[in-house]
This record gives C-alpha cells, structure tokens and sequence, in this order.
C-alpha cells in the first residue's frame, strides 16, 4: 500500500503557484458545518501559537486529472479554509476602497502590500479558470458565486442557502479587523502557517483503509495523560507514596470515565480549560488548548498536589454541564438541574467560568451566591444563548471575553454589585438587538442552528402543553432518545427539504419558481413541528402528514401545542379538512410564533 504522510502548511495546501487542486468526490456529503464549528478553528487560528496543527487530510491521487486529489477526509476543514480565504480578499478589498475614497494614493505602502496579499489570494483560490478546490455540483455553484469578489463583481443574493450563510459567518468574523490592515495581514499570514498532516494514498481501495484505521475507536494520548506524569513526579517528591497519588489520580478519570477502561478525553480536556480560567488564572484572555499543559505543570508547582483535590472536587460540579457522565453532581444543586441542562443543549459553552464560579460558591454556602441570584443568572444566560443562537452575533470569542471579566469583576475587592446585576453589566452590551432577533426569527432558522430551534419548540410545547398529550399515564417523552443521536421526537418540515418535491407539494407552493420558494421558506419556524420518530414521513404529501395520527405522537394531528397553528382557525380551518400547506401558511405561522418565542426570551 502507498501512503506518503506529509505535514504540510496552508501556504502549501492552497500555494501561490503550482497547479495543485483538490476535488471533493462525488460519493461526500455536502458542506456541512455549522458556526460553532467555524467560530472554533477562527479562534484556534487566532489563539493559538503558529504553526498550529488542525487535524488530517486523507487524499489519493486522481487518475482523470494531473496534480489534482480526491478528498476522502477532511473537506469539511479545507472547505471553511478556502472561504477564510475569500473573506481575506473580500475585506482587503473593502480596505483598499475605503483607502482610496479617502483620498490616500494608490503609492501608499499599505495599499500596495494590501494590493499584492490580494493578488496571492486570488492564485490560492484559483487555477486559472478552475478553482483550486472543486464542491459538490449544488455548493460549487455557491462558492463560485461567492468567487464573484474576486472579479471586483458583487455576489447574487443567495443569503437562504446554508453554504452562503455560513460564508457570512467566516465574513462577519474578520469584521472586527477589516479597517485595520496589520490586523488583516497577520490573520492571514497565522492562517497559512496553520498545518495540517495530509496523507496520500494512490487508490480509493487504500484511502479506505486508511481512512478506517485513522477513525477506530481507541483512547488517543491527550493532554490528561501528560499531565498525569508531572502530578505523579511532584506528588511523590512530597513524600506521597506513587500508590496514593495514582489513586488520587484515577479518583478524577473517574469522574470522567464512560466504561471501565475509557473516560471522555475530549470532556476532560473541555473541563481543564474551564477549570484554569475560573480559578486558577487571574489573566484577562482564556488559555488555549496549546498553552494547557505547561500553565497545569506551572500550577502544579506552585500549589503542589493538594491542587488536584481542588480539581476533582470541580470536576464533580461541571458533571452538571455533562449530562451523559454517570458520576453525579452534588444533591444540593438538583435544583438548577433543569437550568443547567437547557445551557447545555443550547451549547452555551463560553460561559462555563461563569456557572462553574457561582455554582462553586453557592455550594460553600456563600450569601452573595444565594439560589435565587444562580437562578436569575442561568435564566438571564438562556434567554441570551437563545438569541444568540439565532441571530449568529457575539461571536464565541467575546463571549468568552466577557465570561473571564466576569469571574476577574467577581473576584475583586472592589465590585459591590451582586453577581447577576455585575453580569448584567458585562453582558447587557452585546445583547443581540430585538430587531436583529425580530428580524433573524423571520427568516430560516433550522439552518442556523438545529439544536437551539429544536429546544425552543420543545420549551413552546412545555409552557403550552397543559395535558394535551402528555399526563401522568403518558408522562412527557420529549427528552428521550430512542439510541445515541435518534431522539425519540424529531423536527418534522411540514414542506419537505428534499430538493425532488412531488407534483402535489409543488402545487401547493403555488409559485412560478417553486425550488426558490422552498429554498426561501422550508427552514423557517413556521413550517416546523414536533413528530416522534418516523423516517418515512418526512416526504409525504400534506394530507398523509395531516392523518398518520393512528401511531402515539406520529403526523400532524398529534395533540400537540404546536400543530394546533398549522390549520388557519380563523378561515375556519381544522386539520382534519386543511388540504393543502402553502407559502402563505408558513409566513402565518411563522407571524405567530414569532411572536411567542420574543415574549418567552425578550431581555
């Protein structure tokens, strides 16, 4: 088998010159990450140290086309890289432009750095008239209409489709450093040094078998597993016997453990970075994964062994934030358990310091941190991830800001506020306004983000409910998964969102360009309800969706809160004798439960 692993630079993956392009099969999935996904390698570009390494490209050579690779993993990351890529040239062009209308001339040695970057991006993007990377049929469209900006030429308006919004994300990211050129530059120059291990094989038969072996379960060596030796040498050099301190030692892997031999590296690594940020550092910024094990080893020094009781006893509260961890957290803050679960499903993971510090002193007894202050705090957070969530702004990065000026406030002598009104102050301005929530909740939000449209339509049904379905013979299943990743009750489109709609789904939309239609309009929250599980229903007419009621919970007749809007009550309208589902339809009901979810989660 030939395999040629190589670390190569962004600056090689998508070089100035050289003939190298990358093709995406045709047997991949389509572009599919989501912001957070984005928002995480934007922060690890600009946080961590140079030349830092993201991951693998598994790729085999093309037998159609000369210096060309078919990616067999990693597309999702060399796809958000080249749109890193166009957001540069787009803001540099913006630069340049606002250069010159204020009057600076073309001479100016900014400009003409500024002018040379945009001539590199564009033969990092291009091959000549081939783009360096080449998507799918239906996201190469959108990329190469986005590739208008390189032409001096304006996109067409695609803002519906899930490709062009996740463009904006990247775009709206860089907005912060767009009138300042040295911070454009140096983002861009980061973003090249980043590495990435490409690995190269000279069939498809080999690519598999690579890929296969790359993604088989196992506990890789990570960051826990370092820091075990440090402790292990520093505990023993204190005289404590190496049996007490591996035993100290397996007391927090147990808290962590989801088997008798594997525990959750990723969680335990998302809980040291929290850990270190709350209470260990006294820094304004928040500590990278890169920076971890030497800021543990430094601490460790410094405070010695006992700092890992300090550690487990944390552990044990941030299992509230883990859900799927069997250790528990301690009984007395049951009573946030609901709070601290809706933070979780709604990926609130910037603001961890924030609970971990005030659920902490809570638990020590302390009187500012009383029980009616943590609960006005988590409610104040949902209400805020909640929009967030689906107005895409702050980005992650001032979240965490914000979170760390929180715990530092708190911490200091001098702040006499309490901790809900000093977070009030430090979150309050970078609420999303109601017209950016107006406005986004109008638009497609189940592309935006599934989970969080998944947990207001479940907290709709909740508040609403009142035994309609759910009582105490048929207690609320809501939550339940039926296995890992197929919850018991899914979002149903009422419109599908397969691109190959029947004749009589095409007839209800009633326009002359109905894919248009359905483009503008299947993610909207007016064409999405609650259904138990049924993966055949997805794609039936509406008149099949409206009587599947024979099944507990299956079609739109089930007695739910939320299917009660789908017929239009005031023309008289019930499920039974609705016919059809129209454009109409879901910009009413969008209309109403706009309005409910601004009164649930207004500020």
């Amino acid at each position: 088998m030939d395999i040629r692993p190589e670390t190569k630079p962004i600056s090689e993956i998508f070089p100035i010159e050289g003939k190298s392009r990358y093709l995406i099969p045709a047997y991949q999935r389509p572009y599919s990450w989501e912001s957070v996904n984005i928002e995480d390698l934007f922060n690890d570009i600009q946080q961590e140290q140079p030349h830092y390494y993201i991951g693998n490209l598994l790729v085999n050579e093309s037998e159609d086309e000369a210096d060309t690779f078919e990616v067999v993993d990693g597309q999702q990351r060399l796809t958000t890289i080249s749109l890193f890529l166009v957001a540069v040239f787009q803001r540099l062009s913006e630069f340049i432009a606002k250069k010159s209308l204020d009057g600076v001339p073309a001479t100016d040695p900014e400009i003409q750095d500024a002018i040379s970057l945009s001539s590199n991006l564009k033969n990092k993007i291009r091959v000549g008239s081939k783009t360096r990377l080449s998507l799918l049929p239906d996201d190469q469209k959108l990329y190469e209409n986005l590739l208008q900006v390189l032409d001096n030429n304006t996109p067409d308006k695609k803002g519906k489709y899930k490709f062009t919004k996740r463009y904006k994300t990247i775009y709206d990211l860089l907005e912060e450093m767009s009138a300042d050129f040295s911070k454009i530059k140096q983002f861009y120059e980061k973003l090249n040094e980043v590495e990435i291990l490409r690995i190269t094989v000279g069939k498809v038969s080999d690519a598999y078998s690579v890929f296969t072996s790359l993604n088989a379960k196992g506990m890789p060596l990570s960051m826990i597993d370092l820091l075990k030796t440090t402790y292990l040498r520093i505990a023993t050099n204190s005289g404590i016997t190496e049996e007490s301190a591996t035993e100290n030692w397996n007391k927090l892997l147990d808290v962590f453990r989801v088997s008798e031999t594997d525990y959750d590296a990723a969680l335990v690594t998302q809980f040291l970075l929290n850990n270190y940020d709350t209470f260990i550092s006294d820094d304004s910024g928040s500590i990278t994964k890169g920076q971890a094990l030497e800021k543990y080893t430094e601490a460790f020094k410094k405070i010695g062994p006992k700092l890992l009781d300090e550690i487990t006893q944390n552990a044990k509260i941030f299992t509230l934030l883990a859900p799927q961890l069997p250790v528990k957290a301690p009984e007395q803050l049951s009573v946030f358990k609901d709070l601290l679960e809706s933070l979780t499903k709604l990926d609130a993971t910037q603001i961890y310091p924030v609970i971990l510090l005030t659920v902490k002193n809570y638990l020590k007894n302390d009187a500012t941190y009383n029980r009616t202050e943590i609960q006005q705090i988590l409610e104040y957070l949902i209400k805020f991830y909640v929009q967030r969530n689906i107005v895409l702004r702050p980005k992650a990065s001032n979240i965490r800001a914000r979170s760390i000026q929180f715990i530092r406030r708190m911490n200091s002598k001098d702040n006499v506020l309490s901790p809900f009104e000093t977070l009030k102050g430090i979150f309050n301005p970078i609420v999303p306004s109601v017209k950016e929530f107006e406005d986004a909740l109008e638009n497609g939000v189940y592309d935006v983000s599934p989970k969080t449209v998944r947990y207001i339509l479940i907290d709709l049904e909740r508040d609403n409910h009142q035994n309609r379905l759910f009582n105490k013979q048929n207690p609320d299943t809501l939550d339940e998964y039926i296995k890992p990743n197929v919850p018991r009750w899914s979002i149903e489109h009422i419109l599908p969102q397969n691109k190959d709609l029947s004749i009589e789904w095409q007839k209800s939309i009633g326009e002359v360009d109905w894919s248009v239609a359905q483009d503008e309009n299947v993610h909207k929250i007016g064409n999405l309800t609650l259904t138990a599980y049924n993966s055949e229903m997805s794609d039936s007419n509406f008149e099949d969706k409206a009587t599947l009621g024979e099944e507990i919970g299956v079609g739109l007749s089930t007695k739910l809160f939320l299917n009660e809007s789908i017929p239009d009550f005031e023309n008289n309208e019930t499920i039974e004798n609705k016919k059809i589902w129209s454009i109409q339809d879901i910009e009413r009901r969008t209309k109403y439960l706009k309005g409910l979810i601004l009164k649930k989660y207004s500020m």
